[in-house]
């Protein structure tokens, strides 16, 4: 790599700084064990106690990394220059990349560089190691020896050196793109490639569109929009990224004033590579957001995480996600019982089964989330672990409307609340600051928009609509119901009355046969072909 003029061979292990190598357009793999999926480590060996807890209360946890392994294979890994690992140490929802200090081959030890995972360490917990030259042993695997500046590439069998494009990504900006304090600014028809920072960054403008562009192999965020308002993106493509797709941030949370940020029509796919929780396709904070006609697909977690109000999110496709990561939605809130508004519409969920020790849902309203609305949406494929289509984790309020849900676990999971739990979370004073600082619930703005919060919160716990549904080759109705929820004129077909397949179901005189509303399906998803990169138009 020198002699190519490369001398920033980037950090092996965590979450910035890395190189990627592309090869067509697909991404290689930093030569790793196991080839797919995880190993499982055996007793976590560190003596420094650990605060945090794991589910069963006779597994044994650590503050301090020191891992015993179980395969010898894992032998060999002492004689690497920078071998790495990563895996969910503690929790199934959230990882952490580290370097490995030194292993033990006798006792069958690795012992992690601090600093360490701040939930600590669990015995049988789930990892892979990575960076490791003695690991490149599959067709599209490589690896860098950063101290002779030398990459080592399994090349497929398929690839044509002459003709293929081959890259390695460079450039390290914070963003490729950066707009401050403009009005009315368009970036068109752009296609960035490449690069260890992120893609777009709009700052305190307003109406400014992005419109017909692609950002492909970004290491960070593709597009972070705060402040401002009306800023819109339109009709892009954002795939193969390490972080997050769209980070929205506007609005005023105090006096519900929307900012009329929009996402629409645009595709984000294979996101979450390297840091692979908590890091959505979109990400909303604040008041008033659109999030319409767009496809999410392909991740380990959440393809959206809504930390706002007054959003419409309506005719996206959210397919395959949460694949990895546990105790997750497809869409996911979190404790904040001042977030309300957020109407869910219309929406295609699909194939999201993934879960370790809880459950994966298509909408996961988590810790005390109330009074949203999810409405005419179709939930395919959807529910693992213990989730259903729907999972409310304590909330209260919520309505479950004229939704299909096919060949799902259930239509709804709930977790119930005693009246300590709910008053013992909603006093917590991270939660006091959300709902009486950045928000004021009591004030006559949100008392006026939200006429639920006039009754006290410990009013009516676990209430939720579960009204006018459909179920198809379902398992179950609910889980988790202690008779707290209406659930009502919903209808679940027996086997013998669950052959067709769900475009029979979708069909409106059908719909009405069962008490349903149309759901207008042929509108869901990209208005244009979203295999296509980018769709040029005249404007």
């Amino acid at each position: 790599m020198k002699s190519l003029g490369i001398t920033d061979f980037g950090e092996p292990n965590g979450t910035t700084n890395r190189v990627d190598l592309y090869c067509d357009g697909q991404r290689q793999i930093l030569a790793r064990w196991p080839n797919e999926g995880f190993t499982k480590a055996g007793s976590a060996m560190g003596v420094q106690p650990n605060k945090y807890q794991w589910f069963v209360a006779d597994v044994k946890t650590s503050a301090d990394g020191v891992m015993e392994y179980v395969d010898s294979r894992i032998d060999r890994w002492a004689e690497e220059n920078e071998p790495c690992v990563f895996g969910y140490w503690h929790y199934d929802w959230s990882e952490g990349h580290h370097a490995i200090e030194c292993i033990d081959a006798v006792s069958r030890q690795f012992f992690i560089r601090p600093p360490y995972h701040n939930y600590g360490y669990r015995s049988g917990c789930r990892f892979y190691g990575y960076n490791l030259l003695c690991e490149l042993d599959v067709e599209g695997e490589y690896y860098i020896n950063r101290k002779n500046g030398i990459l080592y590439w399994y090349v497929p069998n398929l690839v044509d050196m002459s003709k293929s494009v081959i890259t390695l990504s460079v450039s390290a900006p914070q963003y490729m793109f950066k707009v401050c304090d403009m009005d009315d600014f368009t970036l068109s028809g752009i296609d960035m490639q490449g690069s260890r920072g992120g893609g777009v960054e709009v700052l305190n403008s307003n109406r400014c569109l992005i419109y017909d562009c692609a950002i492909r192999q970004f290491a960070q965020r593709a597009i972070h929009i705060e402040g401002g308002v009306g800023n819109w993106v339109d009709n892009c493509t954002l795939e193969n990224l390490g972080h997050d797709g769209i980070h929205l941030i506007g609005g005023n949370r105090k006096t519900l004033e929307p900012c009329n940020h929009k996402v629409t029509n645009s595709v984000v796919r294979n996101f979450s590579l390297y840091k692979r929780t908590y890091q959505p396709a979109i990400y909303t904070e604040g008041v008033g957001f659109l999030i319409s006609n767009n496809l999410f697909t392909e991740s380990s977690s959440s393809a959206m995480r809504i930390e706002a109000n007054d959003c419409l999110i309506e005719y996206n496709q959210i397919f395959h996600v949460v694949t990895e990561s546990d105790d997750q939605g497809g869409l996911d809130m979190f404790f904040n019982y001042a977030l309300r508004g957020n109407v869910i519409r219309y929406n295609h969920w699909r194939d999201i089964r993934g879960a370790t020790h809880y459950g994966s849902a298509g909408v996961r309203f988590d810790d005390i989330i109330s009074g949203q609305v999810v409405y005419g949406n179709v939930f395919e494929n959807i529910g693992g672990g213990h989730f259903g289509g729907v999972q409310i984790h304590g909330g209260k309020d919520n309505l479950i409307e004229n939704n299909i849900f096919y060949n799902c676990s259930k239509a709804a999971s709930f977790s119930q609340w005693s009246a300590l739990s709910w008053d013992a979370k909603f006093n917590e004073p991270r939660h006091i600051k959300q709902v009486y600082e950045n928000a004021d619930i009591r004030s006559d703005v949100y008392l006026n928009r939200y006429p639920k919060l006039r009754e006290p919160y410990a009013s009516n716990l676990n209430r939720n609509v579960l009204r006018s549904n459909l179920l198809v080759k379902c398992l179950e109705m609910t889980s988790g119901d202690s008779g707290q929820n209406v659930i009502e004129n919903n209808t679940m077909l027996s086997e013998e009355d669950s052959s067709h397949p769900i475009s029979y179901y979708l069909q409106s005189d059908v719909l009405k046969q069962y008490g349903l509303a149309p759901i207008p399906f042929d509108k869901i998803g990209p208005h244009q072909n979203p295999d296509i990169k980018v769709n040029r138009k005249k404007r």
